[in-house]
């Protein structure tokens, strides 16, 4: 069987690359950190129905609170070692299941405003950073810090997966049903690509190369 630093490197290598560099101690707590995102990554990704992503987000929810609670670990790869890290006072569960909370957002498919995203994106990757942080001992007055450079982490990392999003058809939607490029912040469309865009029905999906990434809400103007 993989050890969970094996499948932190599979899965996540950006993040699995510094746990190497993080006290020998904290390895395996970090790995198991790296999967469960990973995890709670995923749980959209590999259905098709958003009730099916909110079934795989309660179990992961489910089998924190036992683990908090003393209960025998789950017989899975991650939330096994992650249990153990849980009963060893490593991760503080309500943490662990905020991150899980924070994913809501992506099984119902819309992320309709730049708030909205913000706080996708500090409840997923922030929270991951702050949880990292506790572990290796930053101080408590630094968190915030480290929550909001978890933040931008996410968003660039949001950026990142927009073509592979697309190709998967798994885009966003605003409330007015007109089709949004996935994750909709920060975004604008290419001068280029904008009649063919206005053209597609609501809720279509935005294609690689639609969007270039801006600095500024794509919605002010002048």
């Amino acid at each position: 069987m993989e050890s969970i630093f094996d499948l932190a490197r599979a899965r996540d290598p950006d993040r699995a690359f510094a746990v190497a560099f993080a006290p020998p101690s904290a390895r395996e707590a970090l790995s198991a950190l790296i999967c469960l995102d990973h995890e709670l990554a995923r749980a959209r990704a590999a259905v098709r129905e958003p009730m099916a992503a909110l079934i795989r987000l309660q179990w992961w929810r489910d089998a924190i609170a036992e683990a908090a609670a003393g209960q025998s670990p789950r017989r899975h790869e991650v939330a096994g070692p992650l249990a153990r890290m849980i009963a060893d006072g490593r991760f503080d569960a309500s943490a662990l299941i905020a991150m899980v909370d924070a994913r809501d957002a992506e099984a119902e498919g819309d992320v309709p405003t730049r708030s909205a995203f913000r706080a996708w994106a500090r409840g997923t990757a922030g929270a991951v950073a702050v949880a990292t942080a506790r572990l290796l001992g930053v101080a408590p007055e630094l968190l915030p810090a480290v929550e909001r450079a978890g933040e931008v982490f996410g968003v660039a990392r949001a950026l990142r997966s927009l073509p592979e999003q697309a190709r998967q058809g798994r885009c966003r939607s605003t409330p007015s049903g007109k089709a949004s490029p996935p994750m909709g912040r920060h975004l604008a469309c290419r001068p280029e690509q904008a009649q063919t865009q206005a053209a597609r029905p609501p809720g279509s999906c935005w294609q690689p190369g639609d969007c270039v990434a801006t600095s500024q809400d794509p919605r002010r103007t002048g």
